[in-house]
């Protein structure tokens, strides 16, 4: 089992820009916590407009 948070810093070490950002995403609007299961992000709606956004702007 991986947490939330091992999964954001994975895609932060490989270059998953996209996933890390979904992540990020999802842990900055309280739909996850990083202590969680990452299973839990298959069932969330991100925002792809936000985080396309994010990913624009590079925050």
């Amino acid at each position: 089992m991986s947490t939330v948070g091992e999964i954001l810093q994975l895609a932060i070490e490989t270059d998953m820009q996209g996933l890390a950002y979904c992540v990020f995403w999802a842990i900055s609007e309280c739909k996850v916590s990083a202590e969680e299961n990452s299973e839990i992000l298959d069932n969330i709606d991100y925002d792809e407009e936000t985080i396309a956004r994010m990913i624009t702007k590079d925050i």
